[in-house]
């Protein structure tokens, strides 16, 4: 809220003299079912609207603001983390807020600052993301410089100073007095937060020596004020390629980052992660096999409480409850496919435990969507996941569960 202050005062100094004004609006409707055999299983209809002005000087400077709401068919039949119940865990909660306030200014020929409410994303967003896949997006109350040279480097700065998480503005630290919780413990559970409070620093920088080739290095401090458990540092390096010699384009990337506990935190570890991916690609299909290993240490795993976690270790979000895991190794198989306006993809994993190398479980993965215009689309997500031994620090990882979501989105 300080930056969002600041950029208030800065915007009130500037001379606003005209140019381009943009009015935007989008939706998505969601359905999804949870077939869980830990938690009673769940059903989530869920609406997001969004309305954004868009503001472009001759000056090289913009003003964004946009504005979502998420509504909700029936709160009571899962558990959106916001509002409470024993259902399976589904964090698309009903209500609105601010989810972006932005200034952005090119001030020098290669040099843009960008201060306010904003999506914040690095590489592909393992670490740092903004998880669009849910109804309500994560974004960073935050001051960013970024320099561009135009032609092989980029450089991106970010001090954090607070971050929105997809659990949104009502998941306050005091549950309401309607959650069954009240009477016992009114206290929620920083986990559940919907706000975090920061004083971290992101650093990310690219390097292009080939048009082809990305070279990346990264340092991540976090100083979660809300939650010290969830301060770390992460310092990396990644490498991502593609050569195309002939009919078929092979492509690949590797990462290593290392990650101790942060200033605040309140125990010592050191924890390593690990990611290979080689693919090939032929006309529209590809195939790609990878690996992840997620480290731990003093019973503490491998930290990406800021990353876009749908997006890797299986889309049944089994990995993603936003608790204590261990480490973990992930083993993948993907192949996509397009024809057309249809695009679809499966994904099978197979989860084993790091200190024990036991199974953890299986799941197998499918997407299908169709985008019958630039800015209609129609998507169909299936996931299973088949438990062996599960994780003995994730109780969720111990069952079975399958769910499927149906969307359909415009302009998102």
């Amino acid at each position: 809220m300080r930056i969002i202050l600041i950029m208030s005062l800065v915007l009130i100094t500037t001379k606003v003299s005209a140019d381009i004004w943009d009015y935007d609006v989008a939706f998505r409707l969601r359905h999804q079912q949870v077939n869980d055999h830990w938690l009673p299983d769940a059903t989530a209809t869920t609406l997001l609207g969004r309305g954004e002005v868009h503001w472009q000087s001759e000056q090289d400077i913009s003003f964004l603001v946009q504005y979502d709401q998420v509504w909700a068919v029936d709160k009571e039949d899962y558990n959106s983390i916001a509002y409470w119940n024993k259902h399976s865990p589904i964090p698309d909660p009903p209500g609105g807020e601010l989810n972006q306030l932005k200034f952005d200014w090119q001030f020098a020929a290669n040099w843009r600052a960008i201060i306010g409410r904003q999506v914040i994303s690095f590489n592909n967003e393992r670490h740092i993301g903004n998880a669009a896949y849910w109804q309500n997006d994560q974004t960073y109350d935050a001051l960013s410089l970024r320099f561009n040279n135009s032609f092989d480097l980029t450089i991106q700065y970010s001090y954090v100073d607070k971050v929105h998480r997809i659990f949104g503005d009502n998941s306050r630290s005091t549950v309401p007095k309607s959650d069954y919780r009240y009477q016992y413990n009114p206290v929620r559970s920083p986990e559940q937060w919907g706000n975090h409070q920061h004083q971290s620093h992101l650093l990310n920088a690219e390097y292009h020596p080939a048009p082809q080739l990305t070279l990346s290095a990264f340092a991540y401090l976090l100083d979660n004020r809300s939650l010290p458990a969830w301060s770390t540092d992460t310092l990396g390096f990644r490498i991502e390629g593609a050569e195309k010699p002939n009919k078929l384009k092979y492509n690949y990337h590797a990462e290593l980052a290392w990650q101790q506990a942060g200033k605040n935190h309140p125990e010592q570890y050191h924890a390593w992660y690990l990611a290979a991916e080689v693919g090939l690609q032929y006309r529209s299909h590809r195939w790609d096999l990878g690996y992840e290993y997620l480290g731990q240490d003093n019973n503490f795993g491998f930290n990406t409480n800021l990353a876009t976690n749908h997006k890797f270790l299986g889309w049944a979000d089994i990995f993603s409850r936003y608790s204590a895991m261990g480490g973990v190794e992930d083993i993948y198989l993907s192949y996509a496919g397009r024809n057309g306006k249809l695009r679809w993809k499966l994904v099978g994993h197979h989860f084993s435990d790091v200190e024990s190398h036991s199974d953890i479980g299986y799941e197998f993965d499918f997407e299908l969507a169709w985008r019958y215009s630039r800015k209609l689309e129609f998507k169909l997500l299936a996931a299973n996941y088949q438990t062996r031994s599960g994780l003995a620090t994730a109780a969720a990882t111990q069952y079975d569960l399958s769910t499927w979501m149906l969307s359909v989105a415009y302009n998102l």
